[in-house]
């Protein structure tokens, strides 16, 4: 919905007329941080863009199933892979690295007196997590979720949303414009199908 008070898009708390609710200055109240974690919504607008959906950012459902995946890995694994990521990043890159970052250290420390130095920030396993992306394969070509059809780009929200359930288990809402757009009749009838066993399985739908 529109934030009125600074024309951007943002959640705002609405009544149950569907009127957004404003505090006494006029200023519309807007959805806390506390109530998206709790309801989470997945909306598939017209474009069914790929980007959108396994984007690694908090708020979607992709990037809330990468952050639970590294909830699930210990400390001791997570200090492990740092270990073995830097001793083969030693072994067979810093050779290359070292002649550019002595030559920054150099004008770096003449300049302000600090030292610098380039380091890997894939040695946090979140970073790597991610960088984690659906790739669908035929044959033995592989391509990336962008590159698919409408169609199939939306199948892959389905299933997002699907393991989002499965593993996250909090109320979920899924809000989809035009369900048919992009589906061949019997691709509609799979998917109208599908939408009706989440909808039944607990999940709300909203078409």
């Amino acid at each position: 919905m529109e934030d009125v008070n600074k024309g951007k898009q943002a959640m705002v708390e609405i009544d149950s007329g569907g009127i957004a609710i404003t505090y006494s200055s006029g200023r519309v109240m807007k959805v806390s941080n506390e109530m998206k974690e709790e309801v989470t919504l997945m909306y598939l607008s017209l474009d069914r863009q790929a980007s959108r959906q396994v984007s690694p950012s908090q708020w979607t459902l992709y990037g809330k199933l990468l952050k639970h995946i590294n909830s699930q890995i210990t400390l001791q694994k997570k200090e492990e892979f740092k270990n073995k990521v830097q001793e083969v990043y030693t072994n067979n890159i810093y050779s290359a690295v070292q002649q550019v970052e002595d030559i920054l250290k150099g004008h770096i420390r003449d300049q302000t007196g600090l030292d610098v130095s380039l380091k890997l920030s894939i040695l946090d396993p979140m970073e790597v997590i991610k960088n984690l992306r659906p790739y669908f394969k035929e044959g033995d070509i592989e391509y990336d979720s962008e590159d698919m059809g409408a169609g199939t780009q939306s199948a892959l929200a389905i299933a997002i949303a699907r393991a989002y359930a499965e593993v996250i288990r909090k109320p979920l809402i899924i809000a989809i414009e035009e369900p048919e757009l992009y589906l061949h009749p019997h691709g509609c009838r799979h998917f109208y199908k599908l939408l009706k066993d989440l909808a039944d399985s607990g999940l709300q739908v909203i078409y």
